[in-house]
């Protein structure tokens, strides 16, 4: 068997290659490369050469380090109902960041898309009111405008394009 030095520069450059093709980041992947050697020197005696290559082993110890990583960086989620109050109303806290800049630009965006929905063609409108401010669904529009609910989903998507590009030069 190969001394530790050996062993180490023969796998660190195969596994930090694999590592930040799989991560996409170079620092994680130099994180995890140390992770990787670690567990190898750890559980080098449990290699069996007939079974595999040692790169072979090195990698796929990588592997499950990554993924590990991946598990332990996922965001926490949360059920939604924990913000059901008592009435079954339901509600949702966020923290309020509001700085004189912020309010500039809300303002201006606000200003936007007031601007954006009366540049709309007078066909569109009654459903954008209906969809956007008063939120109905699609059944709901259907129902009040007396219109398929196929022409209400692709007028709807229409006024979304009008719309995105309306303000695309807001940012």
């Amino acid at each position: 068997m190969k001394n530790f030095n050996e062993i180490y520069n023969e796998l660190k450059p195969k596994v930090l290659g694999f590592l930040i093709k799989s991560t996409g980041n170079v620092e994680l992947a130099n994180d995890l490369t140390s992770d990787t050697m670690i567990k190898i020197f750890q559980n080098i005696d449990k290699f069996d050469q007939t079974k595999s290559k040692l790169s072979s082993w090195a990698i796929s110890i990588a592997k499950n380090v990554a993924i590990d990583n991946h598990r332990k960086r996922k965001l926490l989620t949360t059920s939604i109902s924990s913000f059901v109050d008592d009435e079954g109303n339901e509600y949702i806290q966020c923290p309020s960041y509001d700085t004189p800049y912020s309010n500039i630009v809300s303002k201006q965006l606000g200003e936007g898309i007031d601007l954006a929905f009366n540049k709309l063609p007078k066909i569109y409108k009654d459903i954008a009111n209906l969809y956007f401010k008063k939120q109905l669904s699609y059944s709901e529009i259907s129902d009040e405008l007396i219109k398929p609910i196929g022409t209400v989903k692709a007028t709807i998507h229409r006024i979304r394009k009008i719309l995105q590009e309306s303000l695309s030069d807001i940012n």
